[in-house]
């Protein structure tokens, strides 16, 4: 199945094609997750009130990043919670859908910063997650499309021109109707515009970040 989504024409002239081959979902030119391992999932949850309590998550949202596990608009979503607590639920709640090797990347986090303590007990709860084996690729379930925008050559030019670059956007997808698709947009925040997808009704919905960047080495070319 090849389901084509015609953005508009004033953001460069870009087709985002979405590809699926059984259970397996492609976006042309993205990054794509796929599920963490339902025993780290349980884990998470298992210590959920402690984390809440006693997780300095400044130190691990750099790491994170660093890491490529969370973007710059994730990022800023956590950070801007007005209390520790606040950040720290957003964290855990966005954690499970950043792929196979999330929770290896939060437990290398934790100890980068003097958070050992926590490090040891997610792993006296963890029993046969993904620590110690290979995870295996099964579905997606969160995926960040990166859209090339063609007639933006410098990210001031991006900057001055994000917020009517996303309304754009976000108009199109409201009004995107295919038989075989449904699309559910859930909003736009100051990168990105959100929603959710799925290819047919025995697929797993898709929680989707379209985020405009400018190609900035072609422009050094």
């Amino acid at each position: 199945m090849h389901i084509q989504i015609q953005l508009p024409s004033n953001i460069g002239k870009y087709k985002a094609v979405l590809i699926q081959h059984g259970s397996i979902i492609i976006w042309k030119s993205i990054i794509l997750y796929n599920s963490m391992d339902k025993k780290d999932k349980r884990t998470l949850l298992q210590c959920r009130t402690k984390l809440v309590e006693d997780l300095d998550v400044q130190p691990v949202l750099d790491h994170l990043f660093e890491a490529g596990i969370l973007t710059a608009d994730q990022v800023e979503r956590i950070s801007g919670n007005d209390t520790s607590a606040r950040k720290n639920r957003a964290l855990i709640d966005i954690l499970p859908r950043r792929g196979p090797t999330a929770f290896k990347c939060f437990l290398e986090s934790l100890i980068n910063s003097d958070q050992s303590h926590l490090n040891a007990y997610l792993l006296s709860k963890n029993q046969g997650g993904s620590l110690g084996k290979e995870t295996d690729v099964r579905s997606f379930s969160d995926v960040d499309i990166l859209l090339e925008l063609k007639d933006v050559k410098s990210v001031v030019d991006l900057a001055g021109r994000i917020d009517d670059i996303l309304t754009g956007l976000a108009g199109h997808l409201e009004k995107f109707t295919d038989k075989n698709v449904e699309l559910s947009f859930e909003g736009k925040t100051k990168y990105a515009i959100q929603f959710n997808i799925k290819a047919g009704k025995d697929n797993e919905w898709i929680k989707v970040d379209l985020l405009p960047i400018v190609n900035v080495w072609n422009n050094c070319t």
